[in-house]
């Protein structure tokens, strides 16, 4: 039996990223240091807002975003550098406790993983993190000139190009987010798990299912369907 094929996200879905790193360190650390108050519900909705406009934005500099979200909250500019500088010195990516025996279980069930993130530096990470035995490929908008990050479909049509035996209907997309990895997955026509860890996207609607971990996901035999 053909084994099915699984597109993972690893940015805040294998691995904790910026972003993850953000909501549950950077932001409430930079709220104390500086006496910071907010709505929880205000917060939740002015972060969501901030990580799909990044999502969306081709602009790889984030202070519009920043500006954008420090306005919502009503918090001054100048606080920008602080949350920027604790980024840079205090972010390390680091595997989610669930990574590891989720991909086990896809490898032991004959699965083909491949890894489609629009970081460049996924796969020094990946291998440093332990990920390389267990994923097939790595594919990245800097690996293939040409290729445009996701939600655009340029990099699943590298991946039939490259991988012949591959198909829409027999492949699942597992990201973090609605905007990237949700809409990636619907312009390839593709089934969609999104890892909602911290839940915070359970009133969003689209064509996906969502999880509070990768081991929710049920992992089918070589020859069952994906959908």
């Amino acid at each position: 039996m053909a084994a099915l094929t699984w597109l993972l996200d690893f940015d805040d879905t294998l691995a904790s990223g910026m972003t993850t790193w953000g909501v549950r360190w950077a932001m409430p650390k930079l709220m104390r240091q500086h006496g910071l108050s907010c709505d929880p519900l205000l917060l939740q909705q002015a972060m969501l807002t901030a990580q799909e406009q990044f999502n969306l934005s081709l602009n790889p500099d984030p202070t519009p975003v920043l500006d954008d979200l420090f306005d919502r909250l009503g918090w001054p500019r100048a606080l920008q550098s602080s949350l920027l500088d604790d980024l840079r010195t205090a972010y390390r990516p680091a595997l989610f406790e669930d990574t590891m025996p989720f991909l086990r279980r896809l490898n032991e069930a004959g699965q083909r993983l491949y890894v489609v993130s629009n970081n460049p530096h996924a796969p020094v990470i990946a291998r440093q993190l332990g990920l390389h035995e267990l994923v097939s490929r790595f594919f990245t908008p800097r690996l293939y000139p040409g290729a445009q990050p996701k939600p655009h479909p340029s990099l699943w049509h590298q991946i039939l190009a490259e991988a012949p035996q591959t198909a829409a209907d027999r492949t699942v997309m597992i990201g973090d987010d609605p905007w990237s990895d949700g809409a990636f997955a619907a312009n390839c026509g593709l089934a969609c798990w999104i890892v909602d860890r911290d839940d915070r996207f359970g009133h969003l609607p689209g064509p996906y299912r969502r999880v509070r971990s990768l081991l929710d996901i049920p992992v089918p035999d070589g020859g069952a369907e994906p959908r």
